[in-house]
């Protein structure tokens, strides 16, 4: 592991103690110190007035100086010992206090040797060991420890060898993140960086595994990157319901199906008391799990989206299908269109369980636009056009309104309709050369379709 001063860290002074490794067996092994020298005083007084300033892993052991004077040097740390010293030493009638010069350690970087602590992971409990077969979600809790160590770093879990969580679980307020390495060697502002023990709770979806006897390995990495021993759970999984236990009828054209429950998420759920939307926001995406009655999940089953049209009457289409996957969750999505009520259903597209789902009724207003063109005296042309589809025959009809106040409104010529791509026009020429200022708007009646739609005012000075 390494420990790294930041940048203009307080200065150390003369023969002054920068580092003392941890506890726990750590010796210093290498790495670097800036030093920064001042120099004062006449230099030709009895000699140089700066020596030589430089560190040393000991006060004792041997050091590694250089002349320095007003400048700064990168020193390498000789391995060894467990003390960083910055030492100041003078030339001169003096001696070595001739307080002639100074030195400051702006940053340092020093590499630890790997600490004698182990981290641990006590014996794992939770949901997914508490024997049978599992299915689902399950939780899994543990405590990782690294008792004198540098603390947890990172836990890693692993089902059948394939890893399924690697992550620091706890960040410490940021002293647990790395700020780089040197060599091999993580780097950190702390000696002791991460958290000594730190409880674990993780999430294990089942469904995404096959059926049968799996096992979980979880282990532990201190910021000295040891790796603890292996805490392990051995657990079954059963996510498919067996033919004997549920009467499952095997999928081979007959649209035979077993009964499944139909769950929609959060956002669905707000959906199936009805929704009123702008046929440009009509489009609507659906998404849920399908599971047995024993809620167990059902992955690889078909799912469809189904729709009648907005008076619930007709043949029901299917706008989309998918297959739910190993957690047995579906996502289909409605394209744009009119009034219709949606459902879901499972099994075969032609043959779905009219008992799957819930309904879920969605009202829409046509997207309308208007432009009008006043040719003086009186003489107007409206054009725009009704956005929907699709858009059915007869095609929609158009009417025309006016007022002179926003409020009053009344019909100005006679309605007209749209063409197969929902455009309409009309010309009309009245009282209207009398000029003044006039608010103008079309809309379109309510259809079993549509909901009745509406451009917004738009005010006009006739000419």
């Amino acid at each position: 592991m390494e420990v790294a001063l930041p940048d203009e860290a307080p200065a150390g002074a003369a023969e002054g103690l920068v580092f003392t490794a941890p506890g726990g067996g750590e010796t210093i092994i290498g790495g670097e110190v800036t030093v920064k020298g001042y120099a004062s005083g006449d230099p030709g007084y009895d000699g140089e007035p700066v020596g030589q300033e430089g560190v040393l892993s000991s006060p004792s052991e041997s050091s590694v100086f250089g002349r320095m004077g007003n400048t700064t040097r990168t020193f390498k740390i000789p391995a060894g010992g467990s003390q960083i010293w910055a030492r100041e030493v003078c030339s001169g009638s003096n001696g070595p206090d001739c307080g002639y010069g100074s030195i400051s350690i702006p940053s340092a970087y020093i590499v630890l040797s790997p600490t004698s602590a182990t981290p641990s992971v006590s014996p794992l409990s939770g949901s997914l060991t508490s024997g049978g077969s599992q299915h689902g979600t399950q939780d899994v809790g543990f405590t990782a420890a690294d008792p004198g160590g540098p603390g947890i770093y990172q836990v890693t879990a692993t089902i059948d060898g394939k890893v399924v969580y690697q992550a620091t679980p706890n960040l410490n307020g940021g002293a647990c993140a790395p700020v780089g390495t040197y060599g091999a060697a993580l780097e950190f502002y702390s000696a002791n960086p991460c958290p000594q023990s730190v409880p674990v709770s993780l999430p294990i979806e089942t469904g995404t595994l096959p059926d049968g006897i799996h096992s979980l390995t979880v282990t532990a990495t201190d910021a000295a990157s040891n790796v603890s021993a292996a805490s392990q759970a051995i657990f079954r999984t059963q996510n498919l319901i067996s033919t004997a236990s549920a009467g499952r009828v095997a999928r081979t054209g007959t649209g035979g199906e077993p009964a499944y429950l139909v769950r929609f998420d959060g956002l669905t759920n707000g959906l199936l008391h009805g929704v009123r939307r702008s046929y440009a926001d009509s489009a609507l995406t659906l998404s849920g799990t399908l599971t047995t009655p024993q809620d167990a999940v059902a992955p690889d089953v078909p799912v469809h989206l189904f729709a009648r049209d907005g008076s619930n009457s007709g043949t029901e289409t299917v706008l989309a299908s998918t297959t739910s996957d190993a957690a047995g969750h579906w996502s289909l999505t409605a394209p744009k269109g009119p009034s219709r009520t949606l459902r879901i259903g499972y099994g075969q597209a032609n043959a779905a369980s009219t008992q799957a789902g819930s309904t879920a009724k969605e009202s829409v207003i046509p997207t309308m636009r208007l432009r009008i063109r006043d040719e003086t005296g009186g003489h107007l042309s409206f054009t725009g056009r009704v956005s929907i589809s699709p858009l059915a025959r007869p095609y929609p009809i158009v009417v025309i309104e006016a007022s002179s106040d926003g409020r009053h409104w009344q019909i100005v010529g006679h309605q007209t309709r749209t063409n197969s791509e929902g455009v309409f026009h009309l010309a009309y020429s009245s009282a209207f050369s009398v000029g003044g200022r006039f608010a103008f708007r079309a809309s379109t009646p309510e259809t079993s379709l549509w909901l009745q739609g509406s451009t917004k005012a738009r005010w006009l000075r006739v000419r």
